[in-house]
């Protein structure tokens, strides 16, 4: 808060200032689930929109060309105090600049731990971020590739899973940011999502369709969350199925 405080209470009142050198408290920051985007990949901010709480990732669907593997969609809260009447500027706004990723195989088998185990830079990583949340409860969502896509091919070749196998991960994720007043870290967020072969695959064509897919897939990423239809052509393995003009 901006307005001067008469030192016999800045003890007792740390808890409610901007943290500089007093530590902060869980829930202050903090990311409270995973939203479900809406058509044309649009990420609502809203608390009372739906969200999600596991997912899953299709590694059949993760082609070479791919440059997402899994994305989460992070809903963040900063419940900071609000400015004090008639103070103009925010002091407790966070500007966020990162999130931290960590990912864990959940009972997994020797093969599939061996794939964590030998890509370190690729199971716990950083991902550059921006945007900024008003301090007094208020709410904004993200979005970021929590698996990569090279993990996932990585998982598909050497991970052990074959068609109607499935493992699972468990993704945990902090934000990271900065007030006037130095960096803020949120509380821990884990997300378990199932990893499988074939398992959002839906119906199978040649290409192009003639009509729109019966199933057209997430709306952000084709090989996660929801059955896409697919189509073949020249060899090649398309999510979601092309249609034709």
């Amino acid at each position: 808060m901006i307005r001067k405080i008469p030192i016999l209470f800045t003890v007792p009142l740390c808890a409610w200032l901007v943290f500089a050198g007093c530590g902060q408290a869980p829930g202050v920051f903090v990311i409270l689930r995973n939203q479900v985007p809406q058509a044309g990949c649009v990420v609502p901010g809203d608390p009372s929109a739906v969200y999600r709480g596991t997912g899953q990732l299709d590694l059949g669907i993760v082609t070479n060309a791919a440059t997402r593997g899994y994305l989460v969609f992070p809903l963040l809260q900063n419940n900071f105090p609000g400015p004090a009447a008639g103070q103009t500027v925010d002091g407790n706004r966070i500007a966020l600049s990162s999130f931290d990723v960590s990912l864990t195989p959940v009972i997994p088998t020797p093969s599939f731990q061996g794939v964590f185990d030998a890509n370190p830079t690729l199971v716990r990583f950083n991902v550059l971020t921006s945007g900024s949340i008003n301090s007094g409860g208020s709410f904004t969502a993200q979005a970021l590739d929590a698996v990569p896509a090279e993990l996932a091919r990585r998982l598909a070749v050497n991970g052990g899973l074959n068609v109607g196998d499935s493992a699972q991960v468990l993704i945990t994720l902090r934000a990271r940011g900065r007030t006037v007043n130095g960096e803020v870290v949120s509380d821990e967020f884990q997300f378990p999502i199932d990893v499988c072969v074939g398992c959002l695959i839906g119906n199978v064509q040649q290409c192009p369709l003639h009509a729109a897919a019966t199933n057209p897939g997430n709306p952000c990423n084709p090989a996660q969350d929801d059955i896409v239809d697919c189509c073949t052509q020249a060899g090649d393995f398309l999510c979601p199925a092309v249609v034709s003009k």
